[in-house]
Order: structure tokens, then sequence, then C-alpha cells
């Protein structure tokens, strides 16, 4: 018992530290990955030589790369410079006031005051890079929801048919135009069905013969659906290589875990199942729950094939919530202890036969068929240990059904809170 109580305080640790790190520095494992509707196209743009516009994170942000050697600006909300990048790296106007709106996707951050967008500028260095990204408010839609997209949410809708960036390369202005459509996404109903399935199929198998079986190809299924999805938001994420690797530690985590656990499973089967469990539920939420917008949204940052995504994060809701609880159904027999009450003594008390004519207080009522007389003695001590086992298998049996019923009201929870059926 002390090696599962060891080993569950270093999964649990390690997962808690392994996500304060990859939240300080976002992306994948850090905040939930960004999905949206609504498709930003680029139309109109034409740069010299050397000079890039893209737009990334599904519509979000745009990119900007200059090998050129000019000089290119990037204009604020109030026509005055806002971006530089050039030959030496990427400076930010601190004079601008879309340096603040833009520091955040949703655009709440006021400019501070003092801010004077007609001054001279005042750079500040952000990056050594000639790659510059930013959330810019003109590109994508800041609104709520549009009412011709209340009216009918099953077809496509142009939101907004020019956007305008202005940018200066040199002394020429080249305006990036674009274009912000409403894509309705995929009906979240069949993926909801796939989920509950493959976590009812995982968790069932484990109450019959083949459940260690069961388990391994669970959870190596589910280490190879989350590698596959880690590639493919590794390919769609602007953010520079070391922000990538740190926003992985958490999932690496997880991934050690559960193959550590399937290689454990057959000789330490108490601390696989503990690491088992905590390396599936911390994949479930990283792979699973901050991914959720993929089944719902249309546009989504990934550089697979959108529905290959999107059964990636089916398969790792389903087959995370199906391995933690299957690990949860293996750890319960060995978990008794902690909610049972062990007797008084090690030693049975030795039995002492009531006074003649009266029956024990203590004595269990047993009824006997054809007159015959309750057992006495050894007999009476079996029947006892028996009796408590009994009740020790009931309060298992309960403490279980009630563990599963709210991992399940937290799956149902997720499918309906975070998939529009």
């Amino acid at each position: 018992m002390r090696s599962v109580l060891v080993t569950v305080a270093v999964v649990g640790v390690a997962l808690v530290l392994g996500t304060g790190v990859a939240a300080a520095h976002g992306g994948a494992g850090g905040e939930e990955q960004p999905t949206t509707n609504y498709r930003t196209t680029i139309t109109g743009f034409d740069p010299p030589p050397g000079v890039m516009l893209r737009v990334i994170d599904a519509g979000l942000r745009l990119e900007l790369e200059n090998t050129s050697g000019k000089e290119v600006v990037i204009m604020g909300y109030e026509d005055e410079p806002f971006l530089r990048v050039g030959t030496d790296g990427v400076y930010e106007n601190l004079q601008s006031p879309a340096t603040y709106v833009n520091a955040t996707r949703e655009g709440g951050i006021p400019p501070p005051e003092g801010i004077d967008a007609d001054g001279p500028p005042k750079w500040n260095r952000v990056s050594d890079g000639p790659v510059a990204r930013w959330h810019d408010h003109r590109a994508h839609w800041m609104g709520g929801t549009p009412a011709v997209v209340l009216a009918d949410p099953d077809r496509e809708h142009v939101i907004n048919d020019r956007w305008v960036v202005p940018i200066r390369i040199e002394d020429q202005i080249a305006d990036a135009t674009g274009t912000t459509v409403w894509v309705p996404g995929p009906t979240g109903l069949a993926w909801f069905a796939a989920v509950v399935g493959i976590a009812a199929i995982v968790a069932g198998l484990a109450l019959t013969r083949v459940r260690d079986k069961s388990i391994m190809v669970a959870a190596t299924a589910l280490v190879a659906v989350c590698v596959i999805d880690a590639v493919g938001t590794w390919g769609s994420t602007s953010d520079a290589g070391f922000l990538k690797v740190a926003a992985l530690i958490t999932p690496a985590l997880g991934v050690t875990f559960v193959l550590v656990g399937v290689l454990l499973l057959r000789w330490r089967r108490r601390e696989a199942l503990v690491l088992l469990a905590g390396g599936a539920a911390g994949l479930l939420v990283l792979f699973g729950w901050d991914s959720r917008g993929f089944l719902t949204e249309s546009q989504i940052p990934t550089s697979l094939d959108p529905t290959l995504a999107r059964a990636c994060v089916g398969l790792a809701l389903g087959l995370g919530s199906g391995v933690l609880l299957a690990g949860l159904i293996g750890l319960r027999p060995h978990l008794e202890p902690l909610w049972t009450r062990p007797p008084a003594s090690g030693r049975p008390r030795p039995a002492r036969p009531p006074p003649s004519g009266v029956m024990d207080p203590a004595e269990p009522r047993i009824r006997i068929r054809g007159g015959a007389r309750p057992p006495s003695g050894a007999g009476r001590e079996r029947h006892r240990s028996w009796h408590h086992e009994r009740v020790r298998s009931r309060r298992a049996n309960v403490i279980t059904a009630v563990v599963c019923a709210l991992l399940g009201g937290a799956l149902v929870f997720l499918a309906i809170g975070g998939i529009d059926v």
C-alpha cells in the first residue's frame, strides 16, 4: 500500500509541475487550442520579393516575414506605426494604441494614459528574427454572432467582404486585404457518441479476463493518437522552437507514465495501474479537453487533415477516459484498506460460549435449515470473517460505482458543454 501511495504522489506532483511549466509558456498543454468558425483569408497583397504575409492560428493572428533587406512597418488602427520588421529584428511602438489592444485575441487591454499615436514612435525591440506575429482585430471577427448566422447557422456567410491592414514598405503603402467568412463546423453528436462508446468499451473490458491485455492495447493506442496530434500541432503553431518544446513537457510526462505503466503491468500491477490512470488523466485533459473545439469548429490549428485531427481528439477523449476508468477499477481491491476499518486486534478473539439458553448479542443470527445448530468455535470465526469480507466488498463496489458515476457525469458534461449537439 505504501508503494501505491508513493506512486500516486509522484504522478500527481509531476503532472502539476509539468502543467504549470507548460501553462507558463502557452501552446499545447498550456491553454485551449484556438478554434473558430470564422475563416480569415488574404485576398490581396503585392509585396516585393522577400516579404510574405500569411494567416496563422486558425485565423486569429497574422504573420509577416521580411527577408528583403527593406524596412517594413505595419500600421496601427489610427494610421500610426505599430510594428517594424527589418534586418535587425522586430520592434513595437510603445506610443501606438495597437501595441496594447493587440496583446490578446480579445483586445480587452486598454492603452495606458499618456499614449500619443500622433507623436514620434518609441521603438522597443521584441525579437531578433525577421518574423512578426500579432493579433490584428481588423482581420478576424470581434463582434458577437451576426444576425445572418443566427438566422441560418448551417450555411456559409460572408461577414466581412474586405478588411484592410495598411503595410508600409520603405516609402510605399501596400495594403493587405482579405475576407472573413462564417463556415459552420461539424455536428458534435457523432463525436459525442464515439467518445462515450470507446470509453465504455475500454472500461467494460477491464471487468473481463482480458483486462490487462485490453488496458495495454488501449493505452498504447492512446499514446499513438497523442503523438500524431502533437505532430500536427507542432507543424501549425507559429511559436518559437523553445516554446514548443516547453509546451510539450507535460504531454511527455503523461506519455512516459502510460508507457512505463504498460511495461510494468505484468510485474508490478498496482503501481502500473496508478501510472496508467495518472498518465491517461493527463493526456485526456491535454489532448482531449484542451482541444475539444476541434470537434465543433471548422477552423482548427493543425497541419493534419481536419478529419484526422478531429479523430485524434475524439480518440484521446474516449481512450483517455476508458484507461482512467479501467485503472480505477483495477485498483479497487488494492485501495480497500483506505476506506475499510481493520479489526481491533490482529488475532481473532477466542470464542466463548454464551450461558445456556442465552444468545450472544454479537452472534450473527443465522437461519439454519433442518433444525441444525449454528456454527460454533472455529466455524463461527470463519463466518464472521466471511461476513466482514462481504461488507468490505459491498463498500468497495459502492465507492467504485460512485467514482465511475462521477467520471461518467464529468464526461457527459464535457461532451454536452463543449460539443454543440
